[in-house]
Formats: C-alpha cells, sequence, structure tokens
C-alpha cells in the first residue's frame, strides 16, 4: 500500500519508516524494469529483476518472487551470466522452501552442485550441500542429508577451513541424533570439540560443549557432563549468546543439587533465570523455576518453593512442555503436602501423571519423571488406605517399576495369605512389602525432580532450512 493510496494524509506517518522506504523502493525498481524493458537493455533487467524478488521476499511475498526469479535467470542465462544465473537459483530455492515446496527447492539446487564442483568453487559447495541437507532432514530423508553433508565435510577439511568443518560435523550429529545413533553423535561432537578448541570460535565450541555434555548427562555419565559443562560456560560469556549460556548453567545446577551442593545450584539457577527473563525465553524460565523450587523445598523453604513451582507451570502451560509441567506438578504436590493439603497434593500427583502419558518411558530422564510421580501417588494414596489398583494397571501397560506399588502389591498377597491361615508366609510377604515401600510409618510423598535440559532440545531449536541467496545486487 503506498501512501497515496490512503484517505487521509497524515495516516502516512503511521507506516513503519523501514516498510514506507521499501515500498518506494519497490515502486522505483518496476519503473526501472519497465525501462529496461523498453530499451532491450537486458543486464539492467536481470539486475533489476533480482532485486525487486529479493525485496519481495523481504516482504514475505515468496509466490510474487518466483515469477521475477524465473525471468532473471533466463535474462542472465541469455547473457551467458553463469555466476548470476547460480546465486538466482538458490535464491529459487530459498523461495520454493518459504512456500512449503521442497521439492522445488531441492530441483533448484541439484544442478548448481555440478557447476560449482567443476569450478572447484568450495566455499560455495559446501553451503549449497548444507542447504540440500537440510532439505533432505525437513523431509525426513536423513541418510540423504548425511551422503551431502559428508561430502561437505570432505571439502571443508581439503580446504583447512576449520570454521566449515567444525558446522559440518556438527549437522552431521544432528543428523544422527534425529536417527537415535547417539555413539556417533558424541564422536561428531567430540571431532568438532578437539578441531575447535584454541580456535577462538567462541560460540561455536561452547555449543558443542554444551550437546556434548547433554549426551553425557543423559547416559548418566555426570562427571564428564559437569566438566563439559564447565568448560562451555567461559566461552559463553565472551559472546553474546545468552540462551546457550542459561542452558549450560540449568543443567549445571542439576548436577550440583544432586550432590547436595544446593548453595551452588541456587546460584547458577537464579543467574540462568534472570537471562531467561531477560531474552522472553518461556521454556528456559520453565527449567529455572521448577529447579529453583527443589533447591527452595529441599531447604524447607515450601512456601517459596509452591511461588517456584507456579511459576514453572505458568511458562510450561505457555510452551506445551509436557516433561515439564509434569515434573513442576510433581514438585508442587509434594510441597502442598507438607504444607498440609493432602487434596491438593494428590490432585497435583493425578494431574502430573496424566502430562507423563505423552513422555517416552525408555528415555532415561523422562522414566525417572514418571516413576517419581507414581511413587509419590502411591505413598500418599496407601498412606489413606486408598487401592492402588488402576496405578497397578497403568504400570503394567507402560512396563514401569514401581517401589511402592510393588510393596503394596506384595503386602496384599501377604494379607491373603494370612486369610488362609498361613502366618508365617504372610509374615514373610508383609516384611517384603514394607521394605518395598521404603518405610514403616511415614508414607509421605518426597521423591522431588530435577530437569535438565536434554540435547533434544537443539533439534527442537531447529529454524530455517539454513538456505542462502543473494537477495541484493
Amino acid at each position: 500500500m503506498k501512501a497515496s493510496d490512503l484517505s487521509y494524509p497524515d495516516e502516512a506517518s503511521n507506516i513503519p519508516a523501514e516498510s514506507r522506504e521499501m515500498n518506494t523502493a519497490k515502486a522505483r525498481l518496476e519503473e526501472a524494469i519497465n525501462v529496461h524493458r523498453s530499451f532491450g537493455d537486458s543486464e539492467m533487467l536481470a539486475e533489476s529483476l533480482h532485486s525487486l524478488a529479493a525485496l519481495n521476499l523481504d516482504l514475505g511475498r515468496p509466490y510474487v518472487a518466483l515469477p521475477l526469479l524465473e525471468e532473471a535467470r533466463s535474462v542472465f542465462q541469455g547473457l551467458g551470466d553463469e555466476v548470476s544465473s547460480v546465486e538466482i537459483s538458490k535464491l529459487l530455492s530459498t523461495a520454493h522452501m518459504e512456500i512449503g515446496d521442497p521439492k522445488g527447492a531441492r530441483r533448484q539446487l541439484t544442478p548448481v552442485l555440478s557447476y560449482l564442483r567443476e569450478r572447484g568453487e568450495s566455499e560455495a559447495l559446501i553451503e549449497t550441500l548444507s542447504s540440500l541437507a537440510a532439505i533432505h532432514t525437513g523431509q525426513g530423508e536423513h541418510r540423504k542429508a548425511g551422503i551431502n553433508l559428508y561430502e561437505a565435510l570432505e571439502t571443508s577439511r581439503d580446504q583447512g577451513d576449520t570454521k566449515g568443518t567444525g558446522e559440518v560435523l556438527r549437522a552431521l550429529a544432528k543428523v544422527w541424533l534425529r536417527l537415535e545413533d547417539l555413539e556417533r553423535v558424541a564422536s561428531r561432537l567430540g571431532e568438532a570439540v578437539d578441531l575447535l578448541r584454541g580456535k577462538g570460535l567462541h560460540r561455536m565450541l561452547a555449543d558443542t560443549l554444551l550437546r556434548l555434555g547433554q549426551l553425557s548427562d543423559g547416559a548418566g555419565d555426570r562427571d564428564s557432563a559437569e566438566a563439559l559443562y564447565s568448560e562451555a560456560v567461559p566461552h559463553y560469556r565472551v559472546t553474546t549468546e545468552r540462551k546457550g549460556l542459561a542452558d549450560t548453567l540449568n543443567n549445571l545446577g542439576v548436577l550440583a543439587g544432586r550432590l547436595g551442593r544446593l548453595e551452588e545450584a541456587e546460584e547458577a539457577f537464579t543467574e540462568a533465570l534472570k537471562i531467561y527473563n531477560a531474552i522472553g525465553n518461556e521454556n528456559g524460565k520453565a527449567y529455572a523455576n521448577c529447579n529453583l523450587g527443589v533447591v527452595l523445598g529441599s531447604r524447607a523453604k515450601h512456601g517459596d518453593a509452591q511461588i517456584c513451582f507456579r511459576e514453572s507451570l505458568k511458562s510450561s502451560n505457555m510452551t506445551r512442555n509436557g516433561y515439564v509441567i509434569a515434573a513442576a506438578l510433581n514438585n508442587y504436590g509434594i510441597m502442598n503436602n507438607l504444607l498440609g493439603d493432602r487434596e491438593e497434593a494428590v490432585k497435583s500427583f493425578e494431574r502430573a501423571l496424566e502430562e507423563t502419558d505423552a513422555l517416552e518411558p525408555q528415555m532415561e530422564q523422562e522414566r525417572d519423571l514418571i516413576v517419581a510421580v507414581l511413587e509419590n501417588l502411591s505413598r500418599i494414596k496407601v498412606a489413606a488406605n486408598e487401592s492402588l489398583d488402576d496405578l497397578c494397571e497403568y504400570t503394567d501397560n507402560r512396563s514401569i517399576e514401581v517401589d511402592a506399588l510393588e510393596g503394596w502389591r506384595l503386602m496384599r498377597k501377604g494379607q491373603a495369605l494370612a486369610s488362609r491361615g498361613l502366618l508365617n508366609e504372610a509374615w514373610i510377604m508383609m516384611e517384603r512389602g514394607e521394605r518395598a515401600l521404603g518405610c514403616r510409618g511415614d508414607l509421605a510423598p518426597t521423591r522431588l525432580v530435577w530437569s535438565s535440559i536434554g540435547v533434544n532440545d537443539w533439534l527442537s531449536a531447529d529454524g530455517s532450512s539454513g538456505l542462502s541467496g543473494k537477495r541484493a545486487s
């Protein structure tokens, strides 16, 4: 919309300056294209078509950009300008991705590879191979993506390109992560770390250390995880990457908290939360508040812990992070019970259990959360002499073992044996049941849950396809 089209002259001032400038540039380019056509100036026509197409992409109009790019490429080809034709093909690929046509994007890039290989243009070849790999990944064709990336890796190594090699190694690690081959993920990330250390590439090194730390953390190697996270922190601090620093601090806090180093954990969570608040990251706020609540609850600051868990739930409900929702509800239930509100505690545990339905029990962190929720709910119900038949059926369907439920089953068997007069066998069974419950009197739910940010967060953080192209002449 042009300012002259507005109903009132002063309404033009309501259009952001950047938009006015872009609309003015668009009008001038359209006029220039008409002039170049009338004078038969092919070179200037191609350049103007290219610029107008790029401007339309910047304005979010890929459908308008496509025919302009097709015409620009045709004119460049007629002029024998292969370099510009290749650049237009890259931009066409971007436009196809923006209209949701990955196959069209791939068709634009595939012939570019041959040209770049023949010309020995290594940097552009690596970029194009990486873009193709991103397209394949978006379509779930991970092995095809791997083929592209292995060629890019070989090319970047031949060129002695440290940064490029590091980027490709990390991209390969993501492919293996999507294929759930964690051993190869660790191998590629380890190669990248060895390559990047001491090269001044702080941001890339810090993020690679974080991902490798998350892998070690998830595998239960917490000593290695702590060392990797600790190495990442000073590298993050010399960059502007705040989210990565906060994620690392959160996970360091969890490791410290599990070892009872609560003051250290609180310091890490407090700094992480400050960063998440500053950058408006609700998912991070959910994790950090949940963990800070565990620290406060462990220090008997139950009211303060409740506030943290409520804040965590507010953030995690916005992002629909089922893991953190369940963890916060579980921990909130424990605080409610400690403050004498058993009814609200049971509701919290039951809601937490509902949230775990979408979690994968075979993943260690998620399995630990499911078990904790079931353990707490079982204990609070046993203390009130309520039946656990429904929870037993639930665990049978998910192949999960819970000490409290096993204890209840054994005690039920003991009661059955006693009713048949088999008192000795009943006593043995009841004793086994009490041992499984972990107590002889107090059946309060006590199993708090820490929340580390796992390596799969790396995948969910993926944004664009990584395609790039020259948008302006």
